[in-house]
């Protein structure tokens, strides 16, 4: 019989969103929701695991009723058994209950894998099935957690699963201080047939399915920031004795992060980002502008506001709209508004502008401007 993981990470349940207004609570609300979504996932696919490496919490001072309701989300898990690791947010720590309230809250729905030893899951009717845990016992490490392993040599004729939380060489940033893999290090571990880890919020592989890979980043399933452009995302895995398997992607997010710069030349260029926007109700946008529309078209959609009015409309949270780069094309109504007559920037442009040298004109204002940007 194969065995099926629901593989998932980094919720950060009780992260805040200062910034976002009114949204903060939205968005920190679906942080826990989106336990739901992994439960039903993992019950759709018929998953004999549900696997949580690491930063189910975004911190180690929670308050004990939300670590409660968090857990009881958990329950609906229909397959074998919950695994949950702490990872470098929620870190094992002698000053904090956090985990004595998840064990008592999760009681024998799973296992928090808060120890280095194997863990044999015969107990949950996943015969043959081990899992060796490398918990975080502090934020920031020098020393990986993966290192007692060695000593236990996984035999060939189980499955052996590790879950992890921090950094593997070539596939996350921060080596130094986030408990630090090397590839070398897990290809020594021959007989290990799934390394699932957390601590990157961005899933790796790439690819949408894949077979008979060995490491997994689950990516955080709520995307959690203008540097979190994908949808959210978890694996559900399928792995054999001989050691074969095959993963495919599932996509959970509730809401959209994203963070665009585009280049416009005219009123149709802003209109058509609006139409692209109509309606995203959950997405959060930052959008960013450059290049030369005409005048009339700049003074209705960027002083007049239309384009802020719009998009603000349309989408969950306008996080900013940066304008700085868009410029209304150069005419004689433009060089007497902004510049004094008789100056070396009025007198210039007007030459440029009488001879009917666009590009010029264009690339003289933007000058100017740049300059007057400097020295303000």
């Amino acid at each position: 019989m194969s065995l099926k993981i629901l593989h998932s990470a980094d919720e950060h349940i009780g992260m805040s969103f200062d910034g976002y207004g009114p949204m903060a609570s939205e968005l920190a609300g679906a942080r826990l929701k989106i336990l739901e979504t992994i439960v039903e996932k993992s019950n759709e696919t018929g998953c004999h695991l549900l696997t949580i490496a690491g930063d189910l919490f975004d911190r180690t001072g929670m308050k004990k009723g939300d670590v409660k309701e968090a857990i009881e989300k958990l329950h609906g898990f229909q397959g074998g058994a919950v695994l949950v690791l702490p990872g470098n947010h929620d870190y094992q720590s002698e000053n904090s209950t956090l985990w004595e309230w998840v064990k008592e809250s999760l009681s024998g729905h799973g296992i928090v894998l808060d120890e280095k030893k194997p863990v044999d899951l015969a107990r949950f009717d996943l015969p043959g099935v081990t899992v060796y845990p490398a918990p975080c016992d502090k934020k920031k490490s020098k020393e990986n957690a993966i290192g007692w392993i060695k000593e236990h040599d996984p035999p060939e004729d189980e499955v052996s699963i590790v879950i992890g939380h921090g950094s593997v060489e070539g596939l996350s940033p921060g080596m130094d201080n986030y408990y630090p893999m090397t590839r070398r290090e897990l290809d020594e571990l021959e007989n290990v047939n799934l390394w699932l880890f957390g601590h990157v919020h961005k899933s790796y592989p790439e690819e949408e399915s894949v077979r008979d890979n060995r490491i997994f980043y689950a990516g955080t399933p709520e995307p959690d920031g203008l540097d979190c452009a994908h949808r959210g995302s978890c694996w559900v895995i399928e792995v054999d004795k001989t050691g074969g398997s095959y993963a495919e992607k599932q996509w959970c997010g509730q809401y959209r992060f994203e963070d665009v710069v585009r280049k416009v030349n005219d009123g149709a260029g802003i209109e058509n980002i609006v139409e692209q926007y109509s309606g995203c109700k959950n997405t959060l946008l930052r959008l960013g502008l450059s290049g030369w529309i005409p005048g009339d078209d700049y003074e209705n959609w960027i002083r007049k506001g239309k384009l802020w009015e719009e998009l603000k409309a349309s989408v969950a949270h306008l996080v900013g709209v940066d304008d700085a780069n868009l410029y209304p094309q150069i005419d004689r109504k433009v060089i007497e508004e902004e510049f004094t007559q008789g100056s070396f920037p009025y007198q210039l442009l007007s030459r440029l502008e009488s001879e009917n040298k666009e590009n010029g004109l264009q690339a003289a204002y933007e000058i100017i401007k740049e300059v007057q940007d400097e020295t303000a």
